[in-house]
């Protein structure tokens, strides 16, 4: 794949992550919102949430090499992800002014990337599996 290709789906990706996180946070914002306080994303929100799934699309590459073992993908990944989610939802989102809304985003990023990491964990698991299954086994000693 060459790097035209490798951009353009990557911010493919990042469109389809922001779609996601912006319709999810309407639906939060509508079901929590009441007749004196609504919960709806401000223009400044959606493009920090644009921001935010561009910049993770490119970060999910990481995700994606073939050289790297399961562990350092995810470490990797973790800390590109958690470095973007402090600076654009923590800081640029203004959860710093209280220590207590720090705690809770932050506490709900590793919650969610958890989920995420476990659930890429148990797929690329499988897929090793099923590609070992279909090559055929050579003895070396025989």
């Amino acid at each position: 794949m060459n790097k035209r290709s490798l951009i353009l789906d990557t911010i493919k990706s990042g469109c389809l992550i922001f779609t996601v996180i912006t319709v999810i946070s309407y639906i939060a914002g509508t079901l929590l919102s009441s007749a004196n306080k609504a919960f709806i994303p401000t223009l400044k929100w959606i493009l920090l949430f644009l921001a935010f799934s561009v910049v993770l699309a490119f970060a999910n590459l990481l995700l994606g090499s073939k050289k790297a073992s399961l562990g350092a993908k995810l470490g990797l990944h973790f800390l590109a992800t958690a470095a973007l989610y402090f600076v654009v939802v923590v800081l640029c989102g203004g959860f710093i002014a209280s220590g207590a809304q720090t705690i809770i985003a932050m506490t709900l990023f590793l919650v969610l990337y958890g989920i995420f990491a476990a659930i890429f964990a148990v797929a690329s698991s499988t897929r090793k599996k099923e590609k070992n299954k279909k090559e055929k086994y050579d003895s070396m000693f025989s």
